[in-house]
């Protein structure tokens, strides 16, 4: 028994020069004050910690080799690289069948994109690397719900910033695919962003990404869609692989979410992008972008971009916004200051006899259509299908900085505050999506009770859920 632990103590057998420092070091790393210290090291203490478990392996063989211990404990090394093994051909087998069943179920055809008769909706912007004339993102940070970007030539942006003031444009900046270093700036062009409605029949692409980050699969799927069918899928995937030769890592860290002292260890993984293609991707035109090969969109070269000239439906667009700018007259304005066939103007109409007010509530002069209709229908009953944005809660919202010159005792931030109740006076909730719909008595606005709410004219207009006896729906 004694010369089976000996090892542990006895400081003739090697291998009790790798044990004890290895449980030292352990132990630093375990306890938080020291822990800490080992931490700012850029992770070498772990690494080391890693390391040790194979010095350990290699010493115990040159001990049983020397005869200073059984042979019997030569099970101790083999049998952890003997399961190793096992896991690493069981990985490997897993691996290929990922890549294999992935293969199979990228079959999706291509669609080819066509600018005159599509709208493309990306989850990113894309323009600066792919001839794309204008593509849109889904942002629903105002009425429109998308967001546009368009290359112009910089003559281009001056003009239409000159006409608009409101107008913003960025400076456009290129990494070269070939080197992650090489970084260049354009001085001859400039990036379009702006509110706006896809105008053209939407080609859509939609990526879903594994939600188990520490999962060895990672799948990244891109779904397309014209309009709301549903023209296939693809996949991208990496694996997590284990290595060929097991390469430990021993850690502890603090959590902040806890918080606490959490420690772990694991295998290093090495990450493999799977041969999951089914078609030939031709890099010089498309580049490595799987959505540009499907939808047959080259990408720029540098000389493209410094060569630049505007697309022609670039061209007439900025020209008809300008037209749009010049020819403005007052009459074009409500008296929020707000164009009045702005997306921020709410849908008024009529409900089973009711008025109506259909859209998204925002802040300052852009909410302000909704207060003037809160105001001329006090003690009426109204329908609603309304979504407050941003910061609404379940049962209210706030309209802050709803200011104009026919409004007296109004300051920089006037919060008008809107509570909904349910018929009974209990609290009513808005929908999961956060709209306030159905028929609802407006309240008469009343300055609020807080002697600041008093000083920034801050108003409270509660509105009851109500059941018309001619409503053809009661609220869901």
């Amino acid at each position: 028994m004694f010369r089976i632990l000996a090892p542990f103590y006895s400081p003739r057998w090697i291998t009790s020069y790798f044990i004890w420092p290895f449980v030292i070091l352990m132990a630093l790393i375990w306890f938080p004050i020291t822990g800490v210290f080992l931490m700012m090291m850029a992770g070498i203490p772990y690494i080391i910690a890693g390391l040790f478990p194979h010095l350990i392996a290699i010493a115990f063989v040159i001990d049983v080799i020397f005869k200073r211990l059984p042979i019997a404990l030569l099970l101790i090394p083999i049998i952890p690289y003997v399961l190793y093994c096992v896991f690493f051909m069981i990985d490997q087998q897993n691996m290929a069948a990922a890549e294999r069943d992935i293969r199979q179920s990228n079959s999706m055809e291509r669609i080819v994109y066509d600018p005159s008769i599509h709208s493309l909706i990306l989850p990113n912007s894309h323009i600066t690397h792919y001839k794309i004339p204008v593509s849109y993102t889904i942002n629903e940070n105002h009425p429109a719900g998308y967001t546009s970007f368009r290359l112009l030539t910089q003559d281009l942006c001056r003009k239409i910033q000159d006409k608009n003031r409101s107008i913003h444009t960025v400076s456009v900046s290129w990494r070269s695919t070939e080197s992650r270093y090489k970084k260049t700036k354009f001085s001859n062009i400039c990036s379009l962003n702006m509110p706006e409605v896809p105008p053209k029949q939407k080609l859509s692409v939609v990526v879903q990404e594994t939600e188990d980050r520490h999962a060895p699969l990672q799948k990244k799927t891109y779904q397309f869609f014209i309009e709301d069918n549903k023209m296939g899928e693809y996949t991208e995937a990496t694996y997590a692989a284990l290595p060929k030769f097991p390469f430990l890592l021993f850690g502890c860290g603090l959590n902040s979410g806890a918080p606490s002292w959490d420690c772990a260890h694991q295998v290093i993984r090495n990450k493999k992008k799977l041969d999951v293609t089914t078609h030939e991707v031709d890099e010089e035109k498309h580049g490595d972008w799987v959505i540009a090969a499907l939808l047959k969109i080259e990408k720029y070269k540098e000389e493209d971009l410094r060569n630049f000239t505007n697309y022609p439906e670039t061209t007439e667009f900025v020209t008809a916004m300008i037209q749009k700018k010049e020819n403005e007259t007052p009459a074009d304005f409500d008296n929020w200051g707000l164009r009045k066939d702005s997306l921020y103007q709410p849908e008024i109409g009529l409900k089973n006899g009711y008025v109506s007010l259909k859209g998204k509530i925002y802040h300052r002069e852009k909410g302000g259509p909704f207060y003037d209709f809160m105001k001329e229908h006090q003690n009426e009953i109204v329908y609603l299908d309304i979504k407050a944005y941003p910061n609404a809660r379940k049962d209210s919202f706030t309209n802050y900085g709803v200011c104009n010159a026919q409004r007296v005792n109004c300051t920089g931030r006037t919060d008008d505050t809107y509570r909904f109740k349910s018929e009974d006076g209990k609290r009513y909730r808005a929908k999961k999506d956060g709209v306030f719909k159905g028929f609802f008595r407006v309240g008469v606005q009343e300055l609020s009770q807080s002697e600041r709410g008093k000083q920034d004219g801050d108003t409270i207009t509660i509105l009851t859920q109500t059941f018309p006896d001619n409503a053809e729906e009661k609220t869901k």
